[in-house]
């Protein structure tokens, strides 16, 4: 984690180690860099010498990992007293594990991506960070996220996985476990897609939905399964009218009032959220689901 001893091309410390921190400062002063992060579980901000501060992302550039869900082929970055990512730049970040970052009173515990960011998440985990609001990440700008899990993140305030005040398109991704004062798994005051998502097993302290919560803005949801989130009433699942295109399963639908597509309810007989064989962690169905073919 130290830092670039110069901006002159060459990522190096001073004792001419190529750290991740480095590698940013080097692709920030350029544009389309791609950063390759080799398995491992790197400590930001963890120790003597080392910078403070999460990584800022300031350019066009990628930053690439293993895409592994756990254990010793997984490329983890811990943030260790700060929040991991800020992004203000066009930025794509593809097979990480973010965790354990910490946006304090600040939004977006995990990443940040400001009014000016444009963030591309692929094949990646937002694991067990906290913040105000967007626990695991805070748009303000744009963010497409994609064969992601975003689980067990916390915010004080909205949305304990994802707060949303900019545009979001959350596609083929698992939101579980995570916990809010509203919007337990995804808040929104902005324009919000959801296509093909698991959003399960969140949960709100008050009754603006355990597992989503339409702030404001549109929010459209299709082909995805809303089921086992938890919040004090009978708006669990949802709370905020949002709008639901094809089929879908919402458990709970009080907070919800689905209209204008096809709604299946009842529990869909999820697995435990584990490596089934894909990039990140995931629930499976049992045989018999409801969910199966929706």
């Amino acid at each position: 984690d130290a830092v670039d001893a110069a901006i002159d091309g060459h990522c190096a410390t001073a004792s001419a180690q190529c750290s991740l921190r480095a590698a940013v400062a080097e692709a920030n002063a350029t544009t389309g860099a791609t950063i390759q992060v080799a398995p491992g579980d790197y400590l930001l901000n963890g120790g003597a010498g080392k910078d403070i501060g999460d990584l800022q992302l300031s350019s066009p550039m990628t930053i690439t990992g293993a895409a592994r869900p756990s254990g010793p082929g997984a490329t983890t970055i811990r943030g260790v007293g700060d929040r991991v990512f800020g992004v203000t730049a066009a930025v794509t970040i593809r097979g990480m594990v973010i965790t354990e970052g910490i946006g304090g009173r600040s939004n977006g515990g995990g990443i940040y991506v400001s009014r000016q960011g444009a963030l591309t998440l692929l094949e990646s985990s937002l694991v067990a960070n906290t913040a105000s609001e967007g626990g695991g990440v805070y748009v303000d700008g744009t963010a497409r996220i994609e064969r992601s899990t975003i689980a067990g993140n916390a915010a004080t305030k909205k949305g304990g996985g994802v707060f949303n005040a900019g545009s979001l398109i959350l596609v083929n991704a698992t939101v579980d476990g995570n916990s809010a004062s509203g919007g337990g798994g995804i808040a929104s005051s902005g324009t919000t897609t959801i296509e093909a998502a698991t959003i399960t097993n969140n949960s709100s302290n008050n009754s603006n939905g355990g597992g989503i919560y339409r702030v404001g803005g549109t929010f459209s949801i299709s082909s995805s399964i809303l089921a086992d989130n938890n919040g004090p009433d009978s708006a669990r699942d949802c709370y905020g009218t949002p709008e639901f295109t094809g089929y879908n399963l919402v458990e709970s639908q009080p907070g919800c009032n689905p209209s204008g597509s096809v709604i299946i309810s009842g529990d869909p007989l999820l697995g435990a959220l584990v490596d089934n064989g894909g990039a990140t962690v995931t629930r499976l169905p049992a045989d018999g689901s409801p969910a199966i073919d929706v």
